[in-house]
């Protein structure tokens, strides 16, 4: 059931639908017209609905998915234009001809996917500082934490918006994983011993190097009890002492 009411202070209509008939239609979009001056408003708008993960279907119309938060949210960017000096409409709507919704969903995957695809360029930037030979200095290595700390964020807020899985989100997760991993990564001392041990139950095997975990996966090819060994690079020299087994 429809219930409509007046807002007198905005003069638009506002319409409140029932969660079955908004599951039902699928979109909400805001129309709106806004005074081409002062250019800074045009500006703030448009931030305000990209902040909201919206996607501009056509000139001036921007859809959301339906739900009772993007009513909210929307309702809130339709008042401001109001105010503004602008003119607004905020409406509930299924597609049925011209536009069909999977086309819409892509032109939301297609945006996030941009936002991936940006994160993923300034992620690649900061791995290039990374030392090709040597150990990171700890100064670099809290200053490389930290920008991937602000990159890890970014994802997270466009993940927020991914409505509809944008292919790019896996990739850059695995980009910034490895980038994790390469940051606290630590090139062993030469010329000092270290300890090496290994835990290995039935297929899930653990590495341990100096008390810190470097490995933890599952591999079948050497799951029955039998002989171990030590190996190392040709191009290597390593020595090895206090070599024990401990079956469990």
């Amino acid at each position: 059931m429809h219930q409509d009411s007046i807002d007198s202070r905005y003069g638009c209509t506002i319409t409140r639908v029932t969660v079955a008939e908004r599951e039902k239609s699928g979109w909400l979009l805001l129309i709106h017209q806004i005074p081409p001056k002062p250019n800074y408003f045009r500006v703030k708008i448009w931030r305000r609905l990209q902040k909201l993960g919206a996607v501009a279907i056509k000139n001036s119309v921007y859809a959301l998915p339906s739900t009772d938060q993007a009513v909210e949210d929307l309702n809130w960017v339709l008042r401001e234009i109001v105010e503004g000096g602008g003119d607004a409409s905020l409406v509930e709507a299924r597609l049925i001809e011209g536009l069909d919704d999977e086309q819409v969903k892509e032109m939301f995957r297609a945006a996030r996917d941009a936002d991936y695809h940006a994160i993923a360029n300034d992620a690649r930037g900061l791995a290039r500082q990374l030392p090709r030979k040597g150990e990171l200095d700890e100064d670099k290595r809290s200053e490389l934490a930290a920008g991937l700390a602000r990159l890890q964020k970014r994802v997270g807020e466009v993940a927020a918006l991914d409505f509809f899985h944008a292919r790019g989100r896996e990739a850059v997760e695995g980009l910034l994983q490895e980038l994790e991993d390469k940051v606290a990564a630590r090139v062993p001392r030469m010329g000092i011993w270290h300890e090496l041990s290994m835990d290995m139950v039935g297929n899930h095997i653990q590495v341990f190097f100096d008390g810190s975990k470097v490995i933890d996966d599952r591999d079948d090819t050497f799951k029955d009890a039998g002989k171990f060994g030590v190996w190392t690079k040709a191009d290597s020299i390593v020595q090895f002492d206090d070599l024990v087994a401990t079956p469990k």
